[in-house]
């Protein structure tokens, strides 16, 4: 059974990678795979690989302590300021993490910039949340650069088309690592992220 791709993979990720990055590469999954079936925990708590909450997990950072686990990095994510189309940037309001999130990467950079502002109308705990404020026009953020390409009324503010990055890791745990199955996961998952990533331009800074 071991030897056969088919069975349930459970995996853990935030709720941006599981809707715009796993989810939409599932069709090509299913066709090479039609016995398997994912249990996708979209969750900004993550499951636990070390005790066995889930079979892989997709993380935006590397585990400080992987206990063992096998720690693979299998993409980077670009971040740019974002606004709604017919909207003027410069006008709009920052929308941003509520403060049990201010060590997220997108949170600190709009805290650099928003030190004596008025008042954020809008704090979340969830990057979801902040996409639907901004096609709906409330403000701007920071928002994953291929959002450009999967909704036509969000526009990249002039300038601001790549601010940071973020590396995505995949973690198993090596007791399973070798099943067919999960091979065949670990596979897919990092040919969906590949897909993301853009020539790096010749001298490009990063900010």
């Amino acid at each position: 059974q071991d030897a056969a791709t088919a069975g349930i993979v459970r995996i853990t990720t935030v709720t941006t990678l599981a809707n715009h990055v796993l989810v939409p590469a599932m069709p090509r999954l299913r066709k090479q795979h039609p016995a398997l079936s994912l249990e996708l925990v979209s969750d900004n708590t993550n499951l636990s690989v070390t005790r066995r909450e889930a079979d892989l997990a997709v993380r935006f950072a590397r585990p400080s302590k992987d206990d063992g686990m096998l720690c693979q990095r299998i993409g980077e994510i670009e971040y740019s300021v974002f606004h709604a189309d017919g909207t003027n940037v410069g006008d709009l309001p920052w929308l941003t993490f509520e403060d049990a999130h201010t060590n997220v990467p997108q949170a600190r950079w709009i805290a650099s910039r928003t030190r004596g502002a008025d008042s954020i109308p809008l704090l979340v705990n969830d990057g979801e949340a902040i996409l639907y404020a901004v096609r709906n026009g409330l403000g701007k953020s920071l928002l994953p650069t291929f959002m450009q390409s999967r909704f036509k009324d969000l526009k990249i503010a002039p300038d601001r088309e790549t601010v940071l990055s973020r590396e995505v890791w995949m973690i198993v745990h090596p007791r399973i690592r070798r099943l067919a199955r999960i091979q065949a996961v670990m596979s897919w998952i990092t040919s969906a992220f590949t897909s993301l990533s853009r020539p790096k331009r010749a001298n490009s800074s990063r900010r």
